[in-house]
């Protein structure tokens, strides 16, 4: 039910723009175009006052997107009031403007000096100026990626595709695709942005990432020929085009719906990233705009900055990152310096993980937690100030600067390391533990782990007699229902390991504890090839794998002692999944 309120909201936003006509004379102000929005409170003018606000439609709370077009105003001043409140509606700079159809913008102080109030500022419209358009951000909607898009049409591999329908059904989710010109890509390059539909910066970012891979620079040259490349200009299409807010959407917004998956476009993308990165490592960037101005010592707001995460080895990846585009960034138009970035546990990081204990997963925590990800990153790029006065040229010049970067964080962490690990080695543990409803974690691993999962998930496995055969892909993948007698862990002596499938177990009737280490030399070198097994005595740690949970033994080095209790002897039925590797 939530589901459908949804999409009715996204059909819906679009037919509530409307045109409205001034009662005391010529005065026109409208947003009946994509990305328009603004709600009409009172016309003056007379006294010359226009009383605005925008629609919020189905957000919660207050927040500032709006975009409008005035006619009929030459020769005049006007004052343009926002409701009056401790909400700020204007960027720093004040509004952008636009005078000849939304081709070229500027800003209310292009000085870069800071706008007062917050929620309210005068215009005098030329004496010819007849149509000027208002808006809270430099405005970034599907024409502006398709004139983009100009540029890249013809290029070698360059491939323009569809996500998926929008929410509403009535729209395309653009999907551009890089693939890797030798066709064995050992790595992906994942970008989104516009989870949040106001956020009208970062698209100039994502052009200039993929300008920079079409350049023929050597980081370019060297995605080209290492990595497979997808770019989602717009994860909240429907709310591009209607001018909605994004952010607050009720029930949850677009970047907090990595469990619920209301979303068509966050089931499309988790997909296809998990399907398609299958033996290669994920490199991820989700480009934000963060809140509309600095708000006292917060300049963060007024800046490019990313977000840490809490995993260590990440962790380190990331301040190389970081500190390659602050060398590249310099001297340039807009400056990234990792002044602002943040850390784990601070400001908006500490609000993500108290949502996510909610059920509210982001983008960017979701890729961080699958088991090939190499690096995850959120990037927010100010509304007008962005450690320069923000253009759509000074965005493209972060995204060549944050491509290279991602490029030679890669370089860098490779040299130190002493070389590339290959695929299997980098991108998945020997053994691994987990709860059923987290599987999709574990999804990109294999390709035949989706048919796999769909029947670990079966709902009818407590019925299936031990014995019970269930065909899933001829002899490449199939399971079977097993029945057997545990026995104490204080017994544990015998291991087993695989060469040429993966093993999967899942409880069905109870906890069954297993032994786990990796398997040694000696012993790989003893495989039955014929059946696939290798047996040796040997003592490790334990584990208990318990009903809704799933264990995962990849070959050749995920041994395991099955068969174990910690309380004592008792009779187990579990299903047994065969994947060949």
């Amino acid at each position: 039910m939530k589901q459908a309120s949804v999409v009715l909201s996204a059909v819906l936003a679009f037919a509530t723009v409307v045109t409205v006509q001034s009662a005391f004379g010529k005065i026109e102000i409208s947003s009946d175009y994509p990305g328009g929005n603004v709600k009409v409170m009172r016309i003056d003018e007379v006294a010359g006052i226009v009383k605005v606000a925008p629609d919020l439609r189905d957000t919660n709370g207050l927040w500032f997107h709006f975009d409008f077009t005035v006619r009929g105003a030459a020769g005049q001043k006007l004052h343009f009031q926002f409701p009056n409140s401790k909400a700020a509606y204007l960027a720093t700079l004040g509004p952008a403007i636009s005078s000849d159809g939304g081709v070229t913008w500027r800003w209310l102080r292009s000085d870069g000096t800071r706008h007062e109030p917050q929620n309210a500022f005068d215009y005098t419209f030329g004496k010819d100026e007849n149509e000027t358009r208002f808006a809270v951000s430099i405005p970034y909607v599907q024409k502006n990626w398709d004139t983009a898009a100009t540029r890249w049409r013809g290029k070698e591999g360059v491939k323009f595709d569809v996500l998926c329908k929008s929410q509403s059904g009535t729209r395309d989710t653009e999907l551009l695709r890089i693939p890797c010109r030798k066709g064995n890509a050992k790595w992906i390059f994942a970008f989104t942005a516009r989870h949040h539909a106001c956020e009208t910066t970062a698209n100039a970012v994502m052009e200039g990432v993929i300008d920079e891979i079409l350049s023929g620079s050597k980081e370019g040259e060297w995605i080209r020929d290492n990595a497979d490349c997808v770019f989602v200009p717009f994860m909240d299409k429907d709310g591009v085009e209607c001018g909605d807010q994004g952010k607050n959407r009720r029930p949850h917004d677009h970047n907090r719906d990595y469990v619920a998956e209301i979303y068509t476009s966050v089931r499309a993308f988790k997909n296809l990233l998990t399907k398609e990165s299958s033996g290669k490592q994920i490199v991820f960037f989700d480009l934000h705009s963060p809140y509309i101005r600095s708000r006292g010592k917060a300049n963060s707001n007024d800046s490019a900055f990313t977000f840490a995460t809490p995993d260590p080895v990440r962790g380190r990846r990331i301040e190389t990152f970081r500190r390659l585009w602050a060398e590249e960034q310099k001297g340039k138009s807009l400056v990234y310096d990792g002044k602002y970035d943040e850390g784990g546990s601070k400001g908006q990081n500490a609000r993500l993980n108290k949502a996510r204990k909610s059920g509210l997963q982001n983008s960017r925590g979701w890729v961080d937690g699958l088991p090939n990800c190499w690096l995850s990153v959120c990037g927010e790029f100010g509304y007008s100030l962005c450690g320069g006065v923000f253009s759509q040229d000074g965005g493209r010049e972060l995204g060549h600067g944050l491509l290279k970067s991602a490029v030679r964080t890669i370089k860098e962490s490779n040299s130190a390391s002493g070389g590339v690990a290959t695929a299997t080695e980098a991108t998945r543990p020997s053994i691994v533990f987990a709860s059923i409803a987290e599987a999709d974690k574990y999804i990109g691993m294999h390709p035949r782990f989706a048919q796999a999962f769909a029947t670990m998930r079966r709902t009818d496995l407590a019925e299936l007699k031990p014995g019970t055969r269930i065909e899933i892909d001829g002899t490449n993948c199939w399971a079977f229902v097993q029945e057997s007698n545990l026995k104490p862990v204080s017994e544990q002596n015998t291991y087993e390991a695989h060469g040429a499938f993966i093993d999967i177990q899942v409880p069905i009737s109870g906890p069954e504890t297993y032994g786990t280490m990796k398997t040694p030399d000696d012993a790989r070198a003893k495989f039955d090839v014929a059946k696939d097994i290798v047996l040796f005595p040997a003592k490790g740690e334990t584990r208990t794998l318990r009903p809704g949970e799933f264990a995962i033994f990849f070959p050749p080095y995920g041994a395991h002692a099955p068969g174990l209790s910690d309380n004592g002897p008792r009779r187990i039925r579990k299903l047994v999944i065969k994947v060949r590797d």
